[in-house]
């Protein structure tokens, strides 16, 4: 039986940071950016540090539908077929959202890259930089 985007789980998770995946808060953003962005060729998810403001939900919405991009490219290898994948990607994020409320919360903890916090981003506190043990 194949691959599919509801597979997406804990132990994709780990494998996906095994092969290098990582994620950032990209300080570069703007507010008004795409609240997160999949660089297949760095292997890094970077995500906006303004979804913070928006509230815990749209930023661990952001984390799942990034980290899904991720498994696409990956592991799962679809064709680029960038609106119907979007539209998949985006109910599949729903689905693990519904379903697993803690996956962001152990993406942040599996791929996420300690960072200092730019003083104009301090609103973002530092339980968002993640380090790992």
């Amino acid at each position: 039986m194949p691959l599919t985007l509801r597979d997406f789980n804990r132990d994709w998770i780990d494998y996906l940071a095994r092969d290098g995946v990582h994620m950032i808060y990209d300080y570069s953003m703007k507010k008004n950016d795409p609240w997160g962005e999949w660089i297949p060729g760095l292997k890094l998810i970077g995500i906006n540090p303004y979804t913070r403001k928006e509230g815990k939900y749209a930023e661990d919405r952001t984390i799942i539908h990034e980290g899904l991009h991720a498994f696409v490219d990956l592991v799962l290898e679809l064709p680029h077929q960038e609106e119907e994948i979007e539209k998949k990607v985006e109910e599949a994020e729903a689905y693990h959202y519904r379903r697993n409320g803690y996956l962001a919360d152990y993406l942040r903890r599996s791929w996420a890259i300690p960072q200092l916090i730019p003083r104009k981003f301090f609103f973002l506190n530092k339980a968002v930089a993640v380090q790992k043990f």
